[in-house]
């Protein structure tokens, strides 16, 4: 018995289907039969949730034997090919998938080759999609001519956003590489925050990548022409690049940008059912997703691979507003306090290994690293609205 189809060299539909009783007393149905290859070795997992290997046996004839040699230590699953999830069908791994990376299209998930997806699996369609992304037909793009990152990067704000973020947020300043396409999107309480921003940015590009920003490409908003933000420029020796009064096309690169975050952050919040106060976690998470996504503008690299000469890695990635139990790491809980919280995930941590989550009881986000996801079920989705 397989529950992976796609390791089927042949299928056959059982009509009807064999109903099969498993040892924890729980039924399923065969739906198909057919032939399939083994390999040399067989992987057993005990939690594809969580990806740690119980035991690796090695084939011998027609049998797999286990021996002490063949219990790893409990560390989690290093994916160098195919990356497991907790759905083995094609075409619901597909599906999850294309949740995980924010709705992402079929191409850029066709060019994550680590995923082993393949077009074919795409099969249904996204009711959340055109929700999210429709618009008017597209017009010409200006080419970039930088050959190296922070050459000239492109910053915009986004906002007043009526509802606050969970932190009282109503403002985005986002920052767009040209060279790279890499994005970094910051919470706002006022534009007058932007300075501050702008130069912590100039000091991480300057550390952590020994180089500095060349020129900055704005609009005339009031915040990139203040004393202050002039004077941060001027000092660094940044050109400051202005695009024409009521011409936003010239700083094209951003304006477009925001676009596609938006467009990621609608699909991912559509499909959670997440109320509006967590518009500004959604756009940090699209940002994190669209930085990982293959662009045909980029000959199918990734902005990550550009800047960070590696591939991104995607085995940590969650889907936006699943339910999730973060375990209770209170020092001073009873023998009967619960061991987990009830949340949702809502998004990653820069210089933290752990996820962001919002505990649906206590109203209150934290972080954690002990999480345990079920990535099918969205506590705060209407049951009126369909699954994918």
């Amino acid at each position: 018995m397989c529950g992976d189809i796609t390791l089927f060299q042949s299928l056959t539909p059982l009509n009807p289907s064999i109903t099969i009783h498993l040892p924890n007393d729980s039924k399923v149905d065969a739906t198909k039969c057919g032939n399939i290859k083994l390999s040399p070795h067989l992987t057993l997992t005990n939690d594809l949730r969580n990806k740690f290997v119980l035991a690796v046996g090695k084939r011998i004839g027609k049998l797999y034997f286990l021996t002490d040699e063949s219990f790893p230590s409990n560390q989690p699953l290093q994916s160098s090919g195919n990356i497991l999830a907790c759905n083995s069908d094609a075409s619901q791994l597909y599906d999850l998938w294309h949740k995980r990376l924010g709705h992402c299209s079929s191409s850029a998930l066709h060019h994550i080759t680590v995923l082993n997806l393949s077009n074919e699996n795409h099969t249904s369609i996204c009711p959340v999609c055109p929700l999210a992304k429709q618009t008017r037909g597209t017009f010409s793009l200006s080419e970039s001519h930088t050959c190296k990152p922070f050459e000239l990067i492109h910053v915009d704000v986004w906002g007043p956003y009526k509802q606050p973020s969970l932190n009282g947020c109503h403002y985005i300043l986002t920052i767009v590489d040209d060279y790279t396409r890499v994005t970094w999107t910051h919470l706002m309480h006022h534009k007058s925050q932007t300075t501050q921003i702008l130069s912590a940015f100039f000091a991480k590009v300057s550390t952590q990548f020994e180089t500095k920003v060349k020129a900055l490409r704005s609009d005339n908003g009031s915040e990139f022409l203040s004393l202050s933000c002039q004077s941060l420029l001027q000092n660094l020796g940044i050109i400051h690049q202005k695009s024409c009064t009521y011409t936003p096309q010239q700083n094209g690169v951003v304006e477009r940008k925001h676009r596609h975050l938006l467009q990621v952050a609608r699909a991912i919040m559509f499909e959670s059912g997440l109320p509006r106060i967590f518009w500004a976690d959604s756009i940090l998470v699209a940002t994190h997703i669209i930085n990982k996504l293959p662009s045909s503008k980029l000959n199918w690299k990734t902005p990550f691979e550009l800047l960070y000469k590696s591939p991104p890695s995607y085995a940590c990635l969650k889907t936006f507003g699943c339910l999730c139990y973060a375990t209770n790491v209170m020092p001073h809980k009873s023998k009967f306090d619960h061991r987990a919280f009830k949340c949702v995930f809502i998004g990653y941590v820069s210089g933290q290994k752990g996820y962001k989550v919002y505990d649906i009881d206590n109203k209150v986000a934290f972080v954690s690293r002990d999480v345990v996801f079920h990535e099918d079920t969205f506590p705060y989705k209407s049951s009126t609205v369909q699954n994918r």
